[in-house]
């Protein structure tokens, strides 16, 4: 599960750094874009990033895996959605 949040994170780091003008030469998507990712601004990227980080933190500390994936995606989902 740990290596799935990594491989999600480096998804949206890859994904919004393609988004940004003229990036599209040097970043190479082996991924499939994420929907709607364009339309968060930088401090949403920024929170989901965070997001994702503590996730990987609290899996590795050893907690329980479902609670964590279960309120990582809640988190997301939110965000993605305009709800905080």
């Amino acid at each position: 599960t740990e290596k799935i949040l990594i491989s999600f994170l480096q998804i949206i780091r890859t994904t919004y750094f393609h988004t940004i003008s003229g990036a599209e030469k040097y970043i190479y998507l082996k991924y499939p874009e994420i929907v709607g990712i364009q339309n968060l601004d930088v401090k949403k990227i920024e929170e989901i990033i965070i997001k994702c980080e503590k996730a990987i933190a609290a899996i590795r500390v050893r907690g329980n895996i479902l609670l964590i994936l279960y309120t990582f995606l809640i988190s997301i989902s939110e965000l993605m959605h305009g709800k905080e």
